[in-house]
């Protein structure tokens, strides 16, 4: 009895055997077009099945099947495979995952068959298959997916559009894979990328008696790495027009009801520094929709926007501003022009103020980093004096000695930007009104501001103006040596031939020192007969 039973176990695995040669055969015989499509819509889906066999006969079979349909259908144009089967069999959840490698790459050569209409259509689908499927799968489906975004009608009703979509049925970290694959998308850039050889691969050896070139430095876009720009291309060169095309395409996609504000404004921000002008146009006008009732004040928002102005450095949240020199980022900062625009957003969050360290390195980034311009120091300077006036007391006490001698900095005679100087001014004033006890101990800056009035040119001695009255506030209740400088200073001032400098010490004799204080007193008689 026992040796009859071994004798038939072997019988099923045979029976399979003897139908996946007969599929085999089936489809190689398939003579014509129609045939061969016809075979196809019957007994692919089927056969894919048995892709995930124990037994290592049956599955070599099924990829034998597999690489004669994809070779076959090289030559033959007309022939569609089928869609609805392969989607259904994909979305199934009790379809094994070597069933879902061969589903995907039958998807997609079947979708590029498709006409555009059709492709719009089965979006959906597409959108379904996203959570049965591994991540190198799921960027496969999703360019898929942008391809097929030219030819989508969106409905009129918010409702319908929804429910077409059926974006609300898909798990919460489908949607932000959704997104995340598009936010790259908007990051690429419109110039050729190249990609480094894959690993494992070796580079040929120079010819002896010829001098050997140097390795080529491969860098990738800004705000991306090459793992994200492999996910978004497919390792493929995209046309820049074809880029510029399926950006307003994603936009339109973003900005049509179909997700909430706060997931769709980062793609929104970051399109504001695209070199394409319809692009950027197209973002202006959804953000002056959007952003006028928009709460700024998420710390997650804030964040990404931090990381991607200082870029994402391995095993680190972001980058230290004293980071060393070739250290290795996951992501790279953004462009120049795309820093530029994050700096205004940044000054419409308190919460962005009180990001420490963050705020403090986006500062010096912008005022001393490498690739900083005029524009973006005079923006990295705004953002300053946004923290020092929006940041929580504690935060700006602690940077404020840091702030103080950056200021400072930028006051050296070797700076010649006039506006920059003037912010600079400005800064030292505002930040004498949130920290008064970092200017008390030290009356020199004082007799410094006095001084520079009359060598500045007159827009930035306003400004200079401005900062000394600020300051006056920093420098009351003053005793001992302090107040003897000040004093003797202002008596100085008085007789300056420079009306700034004496309209300045009249301020300071009447707002620092109190009422019954003989020498202040004494300087405003003096300047009751000014001229």
């Amino acid at each position: 009895m026992a040796g009859q039973t071994n004798t038939k176990q072997p019988e099923p695995v045979t029976s399979e055997i003897e139908l996946v040669e007969r599929v085999f055969w089936q489809i190689a015989l398939a003579d014509s077009d129609e045939m061969f499509e016809s075979v196809l819509h019957r007994l692919l889906t089927p056969v894919l099945l048995k892709a995930d066999s124990k037994d290592h006969l049956i599955e070599r079979k099924v990829r034998e099947i597999i690489k004669h349909v994809v070779e076959r259908l090289k030559s033959l144009t007309n022939v569609e495979l089928p869609m609805e089967a392969l989607f259904q069999q994909c979305q199934d959840l009790n379809t094994a995952s070597p069933t879902l490698v061969y589903d995907v790459e039958l998807i997609k050569l079947g979708f590029l068959r498709l006409k555009p209409k059709i492709q719009a259509e089965v979006l959906p689908e597409i959108l379904k298959c996203l959570p049965r499927v591994s991540s190198l799968q799921q960027a496969c489906l999703l360019r898929l997916f942008v391809l097929g975004l030219s030819e989508i009608k969106y409905e009129q009703f918010v409702n319908k559009r929804k429910e077409w979509f059926g974006l609300e049925a898909l798990d919460i970290s489908v949607q932000s894979v959704l997104l995340e694959f598009l936010f790259d998308y908007l990051l690429l850039p419109y110039s050729k990328i190249t990609l480094p050889p894959p690993q494992g691969s070796q580079t040929p050896a120079p010819v002896e008696g010829e001098p050997s070139e140097p390795p080529q430095l491969i860098v990738p876009p800004p705000g991306l790495n090459f793992n994200s720009v492999a996910r978004v291309t497919g390792g493929h060169q995209l046309e820049p027009a074809l880029v510029e095309k399926k950006k307003l395409e994603i936009l339109k996609l973003l900005t049509s009801e179909l997700f909430k504000e706060k997931d769709i404004i980062l793609h929104l921000v970051v399109v504001m520094g695209d070199t394409r002008q319809s692009v950027v146009d197209f973002a202006e006008d959804k953000l002056k929709l959007f952003g006028a009732s928009f709460d700024w004040n998420s710390k997650s928002l804030m964040s990404r926007l931090c990381n991607l102005f200082l870029g994402m450095q391995q095993g680190q949240a972001a980058r230290p501003q004293t980071a060393p020199q070739g250290k290795v980022f996951s992501r790279p900062p953004v462009s120049l022009a795309l820093k530029l625009k994050l700096v205004p957003v940044l000054m419409k969050s308190v919460v962005a103020a009180n990001m420490f360290p963050s705020s403090v390195n986006i500062i010096f980034e912008c005022l001393f980093g490498e690739s900083t311009n005029g524009r973006l120091r005079l923006r990295g300077l705004e953002l300053m004096h946004h923290v020092i006036l929006k940041a929580n007391q504690s935060i700006v006490v602690k940077i404020s000695p840091l702030l103080l001698n950056t200021l400072n900095r930028l006051l050296l005679p070797e700076e010649e930007d006039q506006k920059l100087r003037e912010l600079a001014y400005v800064g030292i004033g505002q930040l004498s009104i949130r920290c008064p006890q970092v200017f008390k101990k030290d009356v020199n800056l004082v007799v410094k501001m006095f001084k520079s009035l009359q060598e500045e040119s007159n827009d930035v001695g306003l400004a200079i103006q401005e900062c000394l009255s600020m300051m006056s506030q920093a420098y009351m209740d003053l005793e001992g040596l302090s107040a003897v400088t000040l004093e003797a200073l202002i008596l100085e001032e008085i007789e300056n031939e420079y009306a700034k400098a004496r309209l300045a010490a009249i301020h300071y004799a009447s707002t620092v020192f109190p009422f019954d204080h003989v020498a202040s007193r004494y300087v405003c008689l003096l300047a009751c007969g000014d001229e």
